[in-house]
């Protein structure tokens, strides 16, 4: 193991620290990167979700009701996702201790972050991403739940209402639905630091044994 690059690695961990929590947070965000194959179902999906609301449900139902619910049931599946994630995040703290710890900040990652920042970095952004959704969430549905149905901006004609309020639910279902399928490169990077303590612990074993065999 070249020493010298783990000090190097050590002292940019340590950096980190001067970082504050919003700052780190955007760079936590270089590690959602988006494929052009996701943004094509990203795309698809926005589509889908603001025709259907166009055309399928406005007709029938206000959009004042239409967020209120979405609010409500989006919190069903990002509460208990957002309790998994700080589990998955303390197994991970756990899990890095010892030579793992020592093997993850050695490595560097796409010449950026050693291995463990960057997990450390894109745990936290997950995490506080999804605490920032529950809050949000609740604003909304503290907020439109107590507003009349008709209620509307009035600068702006009944069809223009709809047409806003479309776009923006339609973009923030997608902003939601891409963080739930970030939900696999989560499990993905738990698998890795599984694995990688997994081989670290091996080796450690096999290193003591052939020590007390020579002795």
């Amino acid at each position: 193991m070249d020493n010298q690059k783990l000090f190097d690695n050590t002292q940019e961990l340590v950096n980190l620290k001067k970082i504050n929590s919003f700052d780190l947070f955007v760079l936590s965000l270089k590690r959602f990167t988006l494929s052009k194959q996701r943004m094509k179902i990203l795309g698809v999906l926005f589509i889908i979700i603001f025709l259907t609301q166009k055309f399928l449900i406005y007709p029938t139902t206000s959009a004042i009701s239409v967020i209120a619910d979405i609010a409500v049931n989006i919190n069903y599946v990002i509460i208990p996702i957002f309790a998994v994630i700080i589990t998955g995040y303390s197994i991970f703290q756990a899990l890095s201790n010892g030579s793992t710890l020592i093997r993850l900040i050695a490595v560097k990652h796409e010449e950026q972050l050693d291995k463990f920042s960057t997990y450390n970095v894109y745990f936290y952004g997950l995490s506080i991403f999804y605490l920032g959704i529950t809050i949000m969430n609740l604003l909304l549905l503290v907020t439109f739940k107590y507003l009349p149905v008709d209620w509307c901006l009035s600068f702006f004609s009944k069809l223009t209402n709809e047409y806003i309020a479309a776009v923006l639910i339609s973009l923030y279902l997608v902003i939601i639905l891409y963080f739930l399928i970030e939900i696999k490169s989560f499990i993905y990077n738990l698998f890795q630091i599984f694995t990688t303590n997994a081989a670290e612990s091996s080796i450690q074993y096999l290193v003591n044994d052939e020590k007390e065999k020579n002795e």
